[in-house]
């Protein structure tokens, strides 16, 4: 472990680098199905919303809420 850097920062570093993994991926697959101009099921959006309002809430989310949130959008791929 790096001097001066606690458990508890690194922890919150790899959360906020979940987080802005999470986000990037939002916007390539918005991105892809404007591009496209795919019609993706109803489901899929919501899903699509749901984590854009997870993540602009401002509220902290657990580390592993974020994986399964970036699975779900894996699978809307």
């Amino acid at each position: 472990m790096s001097q001066g850097v606690t458990e508890r920062e690194l922890r919150d570093i790899n959360v906020e680098f979940s987080r802005q993994n999470l986000q990037l991926e939002l916007c390539l697959l918005r991105h892809d199905v404007k591009n496209v101009g795919l019609n993706l099921k109803t489901k899929y959006l919501d899903m699509m919303s749901v984590v854009q309002n997870e993540l602009s809430s401002g509220r902290p989310v657990e580390e592993e809420r974020l994986d399964r949130m970036l699975q779900e959008l894996g699978a809307i791929r």
